[in-house]
């Protein structure tokens, strides 16, 4: 993992450690001091001092290697930073206390015999999509990929408090694309193995809107436009479909790419000269 300073374009940190590919990274400030966040595919999740470049822990206890995508947030509890960090396979959501590099609490989304379960199947495969704050609480926002729901599970009680379940449940078929502010509350949006995309309100659990995207949908990004928030939906035929979310109508569509062999995966909304942009 590299620390680059975008002002002078030069490398200051090179962060050494893990034995397999770095899949996930997150910033936090840990005694006043900038850290990251790592997760890789060695199964496990290191603490750097960007200040330093050194190393101060290593989160271990992760059964299988972490998802590609999403594995690692930073959030406050008590008023202490702390890490949830996602074991993918082994159906697990885990919290540390950066401060002293320990876990906290153990969230199980596998069996119903395991403490805090919120399944009644085996163990799936489940990625940690966002932490949000519902209630004055942070909540983790989690994907379970082959039981068709997004689950939401508050951080401080180790409770599940929704199951969004609209999606066919079928392997591989739920995504958590992106986590939203909408009308001043969290909202989620995701998509299933079709053409589906949903837009959830997270603090009450219910299906707010529908956008209905022609073919499965890969990624999703965030953005205000015209007073309005937008959905930027990157899609499997190569198209980016903008969305209003208000309306949930179709306001642009974005050309250019080439189609299905080089199907978007990961995008992004920035502001650029005032103006809203999609990095794609």
């Amino acid at each position: 993992v590299r620390v680059w300073d975008l002002t002078t374009g030069t490398q200051t940190h090179t962060l050494t450690g893990h034995t397999g590919p770095v899949n996930a990274v997150a910033a936090v400030d840990v005694d006043d001091r900038p850290h990251a966040i790592t997760g890789g595919q060695d199964g496990l999740v290191r603490v750097w001092d960007l200040t330093t470049g050194t190393q101060t822990h290593t989160l271990t206890g992760h059964k299988t290697r972490p998802n590609t995508r999403n594995v690692v947030e930073a959030v406050k509890l008590d008023g202490r930073p702390h890490a949830v960090v996602c074991d993918y396979k082994g159906g697990a959501v885990r919290v540390w206390d950066l401060t002293t590099g320990t876990l906290t609490r153990e969230v199980t989304t596998g069996t119903k015999n395991r403490e805090m379960a919120g399944r009644t199947a085996p163990v799936r495969a489940v990625a940690l999509a966002a932490v949000v704050e519902l209630d004055g609480r942070p909540h983790a926002v989690v994907c379970d990929y082959k039981g068709g729901a997004v689950r939401v599970w508050d951080l401080t009680t180790g409770t599940q408090t929704h199951t969004l379940t609209s999606h066919t449940e079928q392997a591989n078929a739920v995504g958590l694309l992106a986590v939203v502010e909408l009308d001043g509350r969290p909202h989620a949006i995701s998509r299933d193995v079709g053409a589906s995309v949903w837009v959830w309100d997270l603090t009450t659990g219910m299906q707010t809107g529908e956008l209905a995207i022609d073919g499965p949908v890969n990624a999703v990004a965030a953005v205000e436009a015209d007073g309005h928030l937008h959905a930027i939906a990157g899609c499997r035929d190569g198209l980016v479909r903008v969305w209003d979310l208000t309306t949930a109508n179709e306001t642009r569509e974005l050309t250019g790419r080439r189609r299905r062999s080089d199907a978007l995966k990961v995008m992004e909304a920035v502001e650029l000269d005032g103006r809203p942009h999609a990095v794609v």
